[in-house]
């Protein structure tokens, strides 16, 4: 398949089991922590580690850190976890030393955006470039792409150095199959997408169809348009309807955030307390965010029992002022408290 001067390298095979991983997994549930963090440092520098191998090594090295109060190291390592994979959930009962950097972490990645990379192939007659293009590589893991051609009696592979953010394997080929890999300092594979396929346009041209299509018949519709007479205050009672029906929804919207309001301020006044008439059952954190919730939501209520009853009351007016002509009496009136409709329906 592959022509010309371009030699691709052999593939390299399957990342082997790395026992400092488990080693270091032990370490840490036996609490051997200065151990269990230059075992996992040594897991670390060792060549070829896959993705699934890198990813739990950042994830053991985050706890471990938090564990030993060394904020920032498990900071930085659960950053590189989570650029890797953005969708890691962080599983077990973990203290707040260990949770808070890897939450710090997830924000950070949410406002830097994960490791991104686009693949692609330059093609004419022939394909003659694989490409792939590193973006939003903010902590500047990526070293090398390896690409890899899965057509043909064995996988070929071929690594570029990451130049600029972008890397380009020459080649060419009629067809290719393939699929890149982005690695780390020691090799590691920190990201994988494909197969793609890419073919040139070097080949036989399609036949062209020589019938002449079939003429498309047109027709011309008139639509003389219908006039009405207009009808006066006929869309009056109408928008009253809706009008009131709105107050009302907008009421019901207004009760249930009351309902909210109460149920978050029930999570402080409610919580549990010590003998010494201390809280214990909800940090104050957590108190001062369920106390501002509550404010929010009592406002969002009484807004929205404003809101529907000015709706239900110009919901009542325009009924009555939209009735049909005839012998009706209708009075509003307004007092310091309130607005009082009466009439004579139609």
């Amino acid at each position: 398949m592959l022509v010309g001067s371009v030699v691709l390298l052999a593939a390299v095979a399957a990342a082997a089991p790395n026992p400092k991983i488990r080693e270091g997994r032990k370490l840490l549930e036996d609490l051997e922590l200065e151990k269990a963090a230059r075992t996992l440092a040594a897991a670390e520098a060792t060549p070829g580690n896959d993705r699934a191998q890198v990813l739990e090594l950042l994830e053991l090295q985050g706890i471990v850190f938090g564990t030993m109060n060394k904020e920032p190291k498990a900071r930085d390592a659960f950053r590189a976890l989570l650029t890797l994979n953005p969708e890691f959930k962080l599983s077990g009962d973990h203290p707040p030393r260990v949770r808070t950097p890897f939450y710090e972490a997830k924000d950070w990645v949410a406002e830097n955006a994960p490791l991104q990379l686009e693949p692609g192939a330059t093609t004419g007659p022939k394909v003659t470039s694989l490409n792939v293009l590193v973006k939003k590589d903010t902590l500047r893991l990526v070293k090398k792409a390896r690409f890899v051609l899965t057509e043909g009696p064995e996988p070929l592979s071929r690594e570029v150095p990451i130049e600029a953010g972008a890397a380009k394997a020459p080649l060419e080929a009629a067809k290719v199959v393939w699929r890149v890999e982005l690695l780390g300092k020691h090799d590691e594979v920190l990201l994988e997408l494909g197969p793609f396929t890419h073919e040139g346009t070097d080949k036989a041209p399609a036949p062209v169809a020589t019938t002449p299509p079939k003429p498309v018949e047109t027709a011309v519709v008139t639509v003389e348009p219908k006039t009405t007479a207009p009808t006066t205050g006929s869309w009056l009672r109408p928008a009253g309807y809706a009008a009131a029906g709105a107050g009302v929804v907008a009421i019901g919207v207004g009760v249930a955030f009351g309902l909210l309001s109460n149920g978050s301020r029930a999570r402080v006044t409610g919580a549990a307390t010590n003998e010494a008439g201390l809280v214990t059952g909800i940090s104050q954190r957590d108190a001062a965010a369920a106390e501002a919730q509550a404010r929010s939501q009592a406002t969002i209520a009484n807004v929205m029992f404003g809101l529907g009853g000015t709706l239900v009351v110009a919901g009542a007016v325009l009924f009555f002022v939209g009735a049909p002509a005839s012998p009706a009496q209708v009075s509003i009136g307004f007092s310091p408290t309130g607005v009082a409709v009466s009439g004579v329906f139609p």
